[in-house]
């Protein structure tokens, strides 16, 4: 049995040639917090590896698999990360090599993504 991922791939770009996926790293900036007894959190940035849908080569907010659909932004208005998974070693490894192509992407913005999915 082949890999779940390379299934995936082959069934997306059969049924979906107009849409495409990938992972991308995010970063996000959070401001400086009050923690009320006179201490402040620092403004912070964070990096994540997100699932990124295209449609026609732009960025969007979902990606359709004809069951359903899985959204880039969770139901919290968040940027959903992913971990690395598979069935299998070889899937979990496919899926990690997957993620590490994501750092020779431009890194996203994540304030730019939320904007995007609320349009």
């Amino acid at each position: 049995m082949g890999s779940v991922i390379g299934f995936l791939k082959e069934k997306l770009t059969k049924q979906y040639k107009d849409h495409s996926w990938n992972y991308r790293v995010v970063k996000r900036i959070y401001a400086p917090v009050n923690l009320g007894d006179g201490t402040v959190w620092p403004q912070e940035e964070i990096f994540g590896i997100a699932e990124v849908y295209y449609e026609k080569g732009e960025i969007a907010n979902y990606a359709t698999y004809g069951d359903g659909e899985e959204f880039l932004i969770d139901m919290y208005g968040e940027v959903k990360h992913q971990s690395p998974f598979g069935n299998s070693l070889e899937d979990l490894k496919g899926d990690l090599e997957l993620m590490l192509k994501a750092f020779n992407s431009p890194v996203l913005d994540y304030e730019e993504l939320v904007a995007r999915a609320n349009r």
